[in-house]
């Protein structure tokens, strides 16, 4: 497992923790879980670099009903 900071934000956020993209086995675990539909890309104040590709992620898996935007039965 690999922590990578983002050169567009501070070290750490305003509560002390550290800001870093978690990479295992050369995959962004956050972009596997905004692919996979558990997470959801978020904006925020000062736009993080992968951003736009979060982005892009969340709306492929809520178009293809991924995860938390799978429909309901009967919707």
């Amino acid at each position: 497992m690999v922590l990578i900071s983002d050169p567009t934000q501070a070290d750490t956020d305003v509560y002390g923790r550290s800001l870093r993209y978690v990479q295992a086995d050369g995959h962004d675990i956050g972009a596997e879980q905004i692919r996979s539909g558990a997470a959801e890309a978020r904006e925020s104040s000062n736009p993080v670099s992968r951003h736009d590709t979060y982005l892009d992620l969340m709306r492929r898996a809520r178009a293809e009903d991924l995860g938390m935007w799978s429909r309901c039965a009967g919707r």
